[in-house]
């Protein structure tokens, strides 16, 4: 860029930097698009305060220093927090039709557009350390939100909507309640409109837990305001819509928020799913795999062909572990591709794709496209019909290696699964070499463990074949953990390889129950008794083995 060439010249001109290091840093850029100040900066050549006066000269923005200046309250009143955290910017005052924001990039273009989409006003950058402008956006935007009034009586909900999602209050009331969840690990936040309250809940370690109970007024701002952040149509209230937000915290990464809307008798609510890539994708061995459980996995994953499925219901982290496979064996070596319903985390060196069904991109159409791409790995998110079920095991059986997902309640009723599918038995024994049944049960909390010996009278012990006396663990409650006496959960499994035994088995279109007597001869650990040796480490309760057992078998 010529203000980038001028910038150089300017630092070179005033024994700032060399032409070599210009040279350097130039090169860099154009490998990684950063601004040239910035690579400056990381590199130690320049530091912040030198640049934002060479960027004052240079381009006749004024320098401000915010620990003198009080932002007016219609500013933050106009900008959500949203958009100032995530390009870190500070709104200060409003001028006619422009808003004045302190920024240390007034180069950034995607951020004054942000701010005219946001806002309706052309943004006046002025500049400002950016260690100043962090402090103030968690200074000014920490203040609680104010919900907004009920509609004035004749005016329509159309009416009422659009004005109050564009108001301030409900602007830091949506961006606190994203905050929060994000902040107590939260998978999922739950918008509920009911007859006389707006209900917010967040799902954290698999149980949704209440959070705020909103006067209704606020139900038309709310929804609106996430419409408006997820880029959805703010007008269309009768059929469900999805669209993704993407938030930025204080010194972290982007978070992803998959927005679904939906109509109900009281009113559209709305599913956010939240992916934050802090977590990132989780090794292999910090899954909950038992060690033999784990080795025998990784023998799985590690050969070269064959077809590995992991099952389980919704939500019991079959993605998660698949996510974990890839990059256990992630390496120059493999072209490894994938097709997912969303890709929910990205993953180096992995090319993958997201399902399109509207445009007539479905697992089994990307599949066919797929094969044509020299795959070494295929993951495919969900066998979901016969023709990709049937395009699996062929791609198995043709010397490529096969991940994917069903819908089963164990190892051995997979296989009973993809021939009820319509797939030939004989290409089922073939193709799958291996098969993971998982579930999730949450961690007891750490901070308010504690260690128990129950009495006699013990009748849930019986249900694990526990003997009274034996020390359990449970957790009381406590702040850390919401009161619920877990924090984070952990995965339990049943990891089946499929033998010459179980091959000539599922030729013979055997049961799924002579299936799993056949793989539990031959060292296969069932999902129960890998729970019950949770319950006797102290990593999970008596309760909540017995709630997976009571749901599953």
């Amino acid at each position: 860029m010529p203000e980038q060439r001028r910038l150089g010249e300017m630092l070179i001109e005033r024994h700032i930097l060399s032409a070599a290091d210009l040279q350097g840093a130039l090169q860099q850029q154009k490998q990684t698009g950063q601004r040239l100040g910035e690579i400056l900066q990381q590199q130690g050549l320049i530091s912040e305060e030198q640049l934002l006066r060479f960027l004052e000269e240079q381009l006749g923005v004024t320098r401000v220093s915010l620990a003198e200046i009080e932002p007016a309250e219609e500013a933050l009143d106009l900008l959500p927090s949203q958009v100032a955290r995530r390009y870190q910017v500070m709104p200060l005052e409003k001028k006619g039709d422009r808003l004045v924001v302190a920024t240390a990039d007034p180069l950034n273009l995607a951020a004054m557009d942000e701010i005219f989409v946001s806002t309706g006003l052309m943004a006046s950058p002025v500049l400002a350390l950016q260690g100043e402008i962090r402090r103030a956006i968690d200074k000014y935007y920490s203040t609680p939100a104010v919900f907004p009034a009920a509609p004035e009586a004749g005016a329509t909900t159309a009416d009422a909507e659009p004005a109050a999602a564009d108001e301030g209050p409900v602007a830091r009331l949506v961006d606190s309640i994203l905050e929060r969840a994000i902040a107590a690990g939260a998978s999922d936040i739950h918008i509920t409109p009911q007859e006389k309250t707006l209900e917010v809940r967040f799902r954290i370690d698999g149980i949704l837990q209440d959070d705020l109970a909103l006067p209704r007024a606020n139900h038309g701002p709310v929804i609106t305001r996430l419409k408006v952040m997820a880029r959805l149509d703010i007008a269309e209230h009768r059929l469900p819509q999805d669209g993704r937000i993407q938030l930025k915290l204080n010194g972290g990464a982007p978070v992803d928020v998959r927005v679904a809307t939906m109509p109900t008798v009281w009113g559209e609510k709305v599913d956010c799913r939240v992916l934050d890539p802090r977590q990132g994708v989780w090794d292999l061995d910090k899954l909950g795999f038992s060690p033999g459980n784990l080795e025998r996995f990784k023998r799985l994953i590690s050969r070269p062909y064959g077809l590995v499925l992991v099952t389980g219901p919704t939500g019991s982290g079959k993605t998660t572990t698949l996510y974990a496979a890839l990059n256990y064996i992630n390496d120059r070596r493999r072209n490894i591709v994938t097709l997912e319903d969303p890709v929910e985390y990205l993953l180096p060196g992995i090319s993958q794709t997201a399902i399109n069904p509207r445009a007539g991109l479905t697992f089994s159409s990307g599949l066919r496209a797929l094969l044509r791409q020299d795959p070494n790995v295929i993951m495919v998110g969900e066998i979901r019909d016969q023709e990709t079920a049937a395009m699996a095991v062929r791609a198995a059986v043709t010397g490529h290696l096969v991940f994917s997902t069903l819908h089963t309640s164990d190892a051995p009723g997979a296989l009973t699964r993809l021939i009820e599918m319509g797939v030939d038995p004989y290409l089922v024994a073939a193709a799958v070499t291996g098969v993971v049944s998982q579930r999730l049960v949450r961690v007891i909390c750490p901070e308010c463990s504690e260690w128990y010996t129950p009495g006699d009278e013990f009748p849930e012990g019986r249900v694990l074949n526990l003997l009274p006396g034996t020390p359990l663990r449970r957790g009381r409650g406590c702040p850390s953990c919401r009161h619920t006496g877990y924090r984070g959960r952990k995965g339990v499994h049943e990891v089946m390889s499929v033998t010459p035994a179980i091959r000539r088995l599922v030729e013979m279109q055997a049961g799924p129950d002579e299936i799993r007597q056949a793989a539990r001869a031959e060292g296969m650990i069932s999902l129960e008794k890998d729970a019950r040796e949770l319950v006797l480490d102290g990593i999970t309760s008596v309760a909540e083995v017995i709630q997976l057992i009571a749901n599953d078998f």
